[in-house]
């Protein structure tokens, strides 16, 4: 978030998309939102982020120890 100038806010955000027929491309979500910028390069704390919090892929199991 911006507000007069100054940065007050910034998210990083790891998503996966589902349609009715199982994940969403790479290639399908450029052609509705567009590609990302050609000079994009994700810094290795992103990366390394991403991996360690993945969640396990939709044909295994997924517990939580929220309760």
């Amino acid at each position: 978030m911006v507000a007069d100038g100054e940065i007050y806010a910034r998210a990083h955000v790891a998503t996966r998309l589902v349609g009715k027929h199982g994940p969403v491309s790479n290639e399908e979500i450029f052609a509705m939102a567009g590609p990302p910028p050609a000079d994009l390069v994700l810094p290795d704390w992103i990366r390394q982020w991403r991996e360690g919090n993945a969640l396990p892929g939709s044909r295994r199991p997924a517990p939580h120890s929220w309760v």
